[in-house]
């Protein structure tokens, strides 16, 4: 769940743009006295808020205009109950928490309705007398139907429960002992179906002097308790990133990568890999080396054409109906500089100033069929720097139309700025837009924290100088 400080409230600011959107902005607020929100997205024509500080939690209210139209408190167990994650449906959202009664530990599940009215209560696992809380992490299904939450135990075994969010059930809980598990050292994924079942993914031995015995681990467990161990070999390269989903239509794991073939510090190729989970011995992995031509596309430092790219990684799998997928890849890095300081350190040294700039640039996107044949690829080119903000600004936000998918970024980092889209179409082809100017609008966007609420629409939340906006884009 993305935390942020928080607001005491909103009145709406709309301006109008030389541009197709419609874009609304609420009025700036305090982020000083809560703990943290979670924008819960459009139920019911409102838009709906999630605060909480500390015990306190209420929901707002928005109209289409972010106009404040009311608040109600939220009220979950009173011994000091830890909110795990707030997950937002069609019609209700769902409040996952943690808390002890009479010693003993416990994890609970609280759904409202559009209105904030407590619809069910049901506790989802008793976790017994444990004198610590461990931290429990959380992923969802494709259709936010099921909810997986795991946690590691003594660093050697995983806990995990499957719950179902529609009917407010727990579905199972397991807990597994990996084989020579190196959390957090080897490349670890989770990920959970529209039927609760959950993969947990591991990679072994990527190194050049254990080749032979590179390979992927995958557990998988069922709704009916049983734990399924698959092996699949990768002994051809060195990975240099990789990240998988789960294909609910086609029954497939599936997954994109980056690989090395003899330096680790730089992706020559890419590949692409497909597991069936029901009979794991069903697989094919296919590998595609960067054309000179398309390296010579990606500019800025770090790319060379017979060497390959560094500084880049996986950001988003888009699962096409055949069974092929879309990934995209963004060029970033980070550079920690020391700046000279005037004052004094222990035994007379000059002191300075640790400062840090995230540079956030070119993406690029391959299509790939079912066989894992590159069915298009395209570079789409952007610039961002900023400095000691922890890169919150910058990378872009992806939102799915009915059309074509849309790649939202800043342009630059700052105050006066525009905001732009690359609009994929399924043929590889794209435009670039403009979407919106701040200038005097007074807002800086996190992207990265957008959340879509329609089939053409978003929430973008909007941080300056210790104040928030929230600011509707609609197309």
């Amino acid at each position: 769940m993305k935390k942020f400080s928080l607001l005491s409230f909103f009145i709406m600011l709309a301006f109008c743009t030389a541009f197709s959107q419609k874009v609304t902005v609420s009025e700036d607020v305090s982020l000083r006295n809560d703990d943290g929100y979670a924008l819960l997205g459009k139920m019911k024509n409102k838009v709906l808020l999630f605060r909480f500080r500390g015990n306190e939690n209420e929901i707002q209210a928005f109209d289409h205009k972010l106009r404040n139209i009311w608040s109600k408190d939220i009220e979950l167990l009173k011994k000091n109950p830890v909110v795990i994650e707030v997950i937002p449906g069609r019609d209700d959202f769902t409040v996952v928490f943690q808390h002890r009664k009479k010693g003993r530990l416990a994890l609970r599940a609280h759904k409202y309705d559009a209105a904030a009215k407590l619809k069910d209560s049901v506790e989802i696992v008793d976790l017994g007398a444990n004198w610590y809380a461990p931290k429990y992490r959380v992923v969802l299904s494709e259709n936010k139907s099921k909810l997986l939450l795991y946690t590691f135990e003594k660093q050697t075994d995983v806990v995990a429960h499957s719950f179902d969010l529609r009917n407010m059930e727990l579905l199972w809980s397991k807990k597994f002992k990996p084989e020579n598990l190196s959390e957090p050292h080897d490349y670890q994924d989770f990920l959970v179906d529209n039927d609760g079942n959950f993969y947990f993914i591991l990679e072994k031995d990527n190194r050049r002097v254990k080749m032979e015995d590179h390979r992927f681990e995958i557990y998988s467990v069922y709704a009916d308790g049983t734990l399924l161990r698959s092996i699949v070999p990768v002994a051809e390269y060195q990975n240099y990133d990789v990240l998988f989903s789960y294909d609910n239509l086609n029954k497939k794991l599936k997954a994109a990568g980056l690989y090395s073939i003899k330096n680790r510090g730089r992706a020559n190729g890419f590949f692409f890999l497909s597991v069936s989970v029901d009979a794991p011995e069903e697989r094919f992995i296919r590998y595609e080396e960067f054309e000179e031509s398309f390296l010579a596309n990606i500019s800025g430092n770090g790319v060379d054409e017979e060497k390959g790219i560094s500084e880049c990684d996986i950001q988003d799998i888009v699962l096409r109906r055949d069974g092929g997928l879309l990934f995209i890849v963004e060029r970033n890095h980070q550079l920690e500089r020391r700046s000279a300081g005037t004052d004094r350190a222990f035994g007379g040294r000059e002191a300075g100033r640790f400062s840090v700039d995230y540079y956030n640039d070119d993406l690029f996107v391959y299509s790939v069929h079912p066989d894992g044949t590159v069915h298009w690829k395209t570079v789409m080119h952007k610039r961002q720097f900023s400095q000691d903000d922890g890169g919150i600004f910058s990378s872009y936000f992806l939102l799915k139309t009915p059309s074509a998918i849309r790649l939202i970024f800043n342009d630059e980092i700052r105050s006066e700025n525009t905001v732009s889209e690359y609009v994929l179409h399924g043929n590889g082809e794209f435009d670039r837009n403009s979407v919106m100017s701040t200038e005097s609008q007074n807002i800086r966007l996190r992207f990265r924290e957008a959340l879509q609420i329609g089939a053409n629409e978003m929430i973008v939340p909007s941080e300056k100088r210790n104040r928030l906006r929230l600011v509707l884009v609609e197309y």
